[in-house]
């Protein structure tokens, strides 16, 4: 059974829903189908935002939603109160490989711990509203990327100062990769890398002091403009120092959690570098491997 689901962590849905663009993944009727499987008291009162409810008929047979489109989508992830694995799942569980063997794409993803775990870590992610207008999924509040749960985030400096995001990620650092030095009165511990984009800045220059930095605060977010390049090639020099990672399994790491980082090339150069550093001369990652 299991081969044929994918089980999802609570963080791995937390960065689905935050997937962007210039709009909001979630605006794309094609990009997920989240679906509610507890009972209707339940998905009232409330669920995780943009979720639907999976009815069910008079024999508790739980019913695919007509207008599922399973072919098309690039993700479905369903969701019980609190199942965490097929030993205990039950109807459930068969109601997710129904959803494969009908039609679905890609494997149907499972999410772990359910909806009870996930909304204990992102209370901020429930919501009430059943419907959402094609102007409201457009304009969806977003959060930063989850990088490591409850410590280390990376998003683009316009959603970086927004106070929501402040309150509700209970952020207690900045590191700041832009060439300004933003308002951001909220918060009294910001590191500032004061430096631009292109093919002859330095950053290694900054990785150990950056790397302390993060280390040494509770709950940072790492932003540059776009947070692509400059804010990833931090966060990148930072898995592999307190993970001891090669460059390539530090990279893969970041970009499962954020799929958009593009490090110029000048960048990793330095975070081979910074490999080789760390281990001793030894450098791991063939940095002319296309996949960089």
């Amino acid at each position: 059974m299991e081969k044929d689901l994918v089980f999802l962590d609570h963080s791995e849905l937390y960065n689905l829903l935050q997937k962007c663009k210039r709009y909001p993944a979630l605006a794309d009727p094609n990009y997920l189908l989240l679906l509610d499987t507890r009972k209707d008291d339940g998905y009232q009162e409330d669920h995780i935002i943009t979720a639907r409810r999976v009815k069910q008929d008079e024999t508790g047979k739980m019913l695919i939603p007509y207008d599922a489109e399973l072919e098309c989508k690039q993700h479905v992830v369903v969701y019980d109160s609190s199942t965490d694995s097929s030993i205990d799942a039950g109807p459930f569980l068969n109601f997710a490989l129904l959803l494969w063997k009908t039609g679905s794409k890609y494997k149907v993803k499972v999410l772990s711990g359910g909806y009870e775990r996930f909304s204990a870590h992102y209370p901020f992610l429930r919501s009430k509203k059943i419907m959402f207008t094609q102007r409201e999924l457009d304009t969806l509040q977003l959060y930063p990327y989850e990088i490591i749960p409850k410590k280390l985030y990376l998003c683009k400096s316009s959603l970086a100062s927004q106070a929501y995001v402040i309150k509700d990620l209970k952020l207690t650092a900045f590191l700041n990769c832009t060439e300004d030095v933003l308002p951001m009165p909220q918060i009294q511990n910001v590191y500032h890398v004061p430096e631009s984009d292109n093919d002859t800045t330095n950053l290694y220059k900054y990785f150990q002091e950056c790397c302390e930095f993060i280390d040494a605060n509770e709950i940072t977010l790492a932003f540059s403009v776009l947070g692509i390049s400059r804010s990833t090639t931090i966060l990148v020099a930072y898995i592999m120092y307190s993970t001891q990672m090669s460059l390539a399994e530090a990279y893969d790491f970041i970009q499962k959690r954020c799929h958009f980082i593009r490090p110029n090339r000048n960048f990793i150069h330095q975070l081979s570098a910074w490999e080789g550093y760390l281990s001793n001369g030894t450098v791991k990652t063939n940095i002319e491997d296309p996949y960089f």
